[in-house]
């Protein structure tokens, strides 16, 4: 009976894990995964820097605002990178120095994806922003030109079509602006002769014979009086259609939408790993002062 107690005594629980032994092995992939998820900040702050002013944003002052954000996120590269490297030596302001920005980052993205609605409306790019600059009357008359005259969104997609039946017009994918300023509301019932030339059946020419009703389909809303609006003529066409302001203010409102819903992911994921390499760190540091 005491052999067996004794053999009882000896069995032992297995040891657990120690900390700073995890902390080690730890400590090399997240240097290594955090340098990597810096990468898609400094591409992004190049393509931000260096796009063309594509749909006239450029009258909302846009191209100052993508400067502004891209200039940030390169010193955000910059600081993520140092930390990472070179934070160990001191580590509580490294950590620091590197949060404050990545809070920050995270807050823009949080507004221009339109996240803080009631909060964004003064903030530049975020859906409200853009909304109450489009609605204003003095920004859409610059708007307009430069679509007609600048972009030749409307000239471009009628070269493009040029020679089109029906058939093929409605296969072909429009752009918001395309289809917002450029045509009819479909729910007008006119009749397609070319992509910027279409009759309408209540006005005295009438049908034209052989033709069918356009069944074009946009996530547009519809105006009432955008009906009367459109015009054949070139240099009005559907400019003045509300459906062409909400097709503008789609298009823009889109673009900032993926750049905060990029800001967001990108500076949560840092976040999380520049907290994990502070406490793999810390516990390293702890270590071998005991």
């Amino acid at each position: 009976m005491e052999e067996q107690g004794s053999k009882h005594k000896k069995v032992e629980s297995p040891p657990s894990p120690n900390p700073s032994s995890l902390a080690a092995k730890l400590q090399s992939p997240i240097t290594m995964l955090s340098y990597l998820a810096s990468l898609p900040v400094i591409a992004a702050a190049g393509w931000l820097m260096y796009m063309r002013n594509y749909d006239c944003e450029d009258i909302l002052r846009m191209p100052g605002l993508r400067v502004g954000i891209g200039v940030s996120m390169i010193v955000l590269f910059l600081i993520s990178n140092l930390v990472v490297f070179y934070g160990d030596r001191c580590l509580i302001a490294g950590f620091v120095l590197v949060m404050v920005p990545l809070v920050v980052m995270l807050t823009l993205g949080l507004a221009i994806s339109g996240a803080y609605k009631a909060e964004s409306q003064a903030l530049p790019a975020s859906p409200l922003w853009i909304r109450r600059r489009v609605a204003n009357n003095h920004n859409w008359l610059k708007i307009k030109k430069c679509i007609c005259d600048e972009s030749r969104t409307c000239s471009n997609l009628a070269y493009k079509t040029a020679g089109f039946n029906l058939y093929d017009f409605r296969t072909k994918k429009l752009s918001l602006i395309e289809a917002g300023c450029c045509i009819p509301p479909p729910i007008c019932g006119m009749e397609y002769v070319n992509a910027t030339y279409w009759i309408d059946p209540t006005k005295p020419e009438g049908l034209l014979p052989g033709k069918s009703r356009p069944t074009l389909e946009k996530p547009l809303p519809f105006f009432g009086g955008d009906c009367d609006t459109w015009s054949n003529i070139p240099a009005r066409l559907c400019y003045d259609c509300q459906t062409c302001r909400e097709g503008f203010l789609r298009t823009i409102q889109r673009k900032w939408w993926r750049l905060g819903v990029f800001l967001i992911v990108i500076s949560s994921l840092l976040i999380i790993l520049h907290f994990i390499r502070f406490t793999v760190t810390m516990t390293l540091q702890n270590r071998d002062q005991n």
